[in-house]
């Protein structure tokens, strides 16, 4: 080989030019934007929260059950600590802890609400119920003004479920229609 060969030969070097690294880095960006709108991040923390609203609530409602069994068929008081008193007879070990949403987010008017778990006593009934408020629970209501999904639990229906009310709350204790899941 001769010299000049070699010359040319060690001025070749090999990697990846600048251009080439900026436009595989745009390629990532664009990548990574579409999947960050494509997973919606803001809506997965609200279908979080409602997956614990709707835990909770349903172990709430057992400890209300169990609550009136233990007691001879009395509930335990609708007032702001409703739930303390169902984990002072030891029908709950711990209370849940609140699950609030985005500023603005109401979970309801009632009186009996403690930790953003709502309460109504009517008779020899109950209703547990947590507003929810992520995308997947809102497209199952139709779309009339004020209608809000909720997870709710009757004890005169004796079951659960999601329900689309016209209110922030229901204002009996049965007589509700549970969408599909």
């Amino acid at each position: 080989i001769s010299e000049r060969n070699m010359k040319t030969q060690k001025t070749f070097q090999k990697g990846f030019t600048l251009i080439e690294l900026l436009v595989v880095i745009a390629v990532i960006g664009v990548l990574a934007g579409a999947i960050i709108v494509a997973i919606n991040p803001v809506d997965q923390l609200k279908r979080a929260r409602d997956t614990q609203r709707i835990s909770s609530t349903s172990q709430i409602a057992g400890a209300v059950s169990a609550f009136y069994a233990s007691k001879g068929g009395i509930y335990p008081t609708a007032n702001t600590t409703w739930i303390t008193q169902i984990q002072s007879q030891g029908e709950l070990k711990v209370i849940p802890a609140a699950v609030y949403g985005a500023a603005g987010f109401a979970t309801c008017a009632a009186t009996a609400v403690q930790n953003g778990y709502c309460y109504l006593l009517s008779g020899n009934d109950f209703v547990v119920w947590s507003r929810l408020e992520s995308l997947a629970q809102s497209n199952k209501c139709p779309t009339a003004p004020n209608t809000v999904p909720v997870y709710l639990f009757s004890s005169a229906m004796a079951q659960g479920g999601i329900a689309c009310l016209t209110t922030s709350e229901p204002a009996t204790t049965a007589g509700y229609t549970f969408v599909n899941p």
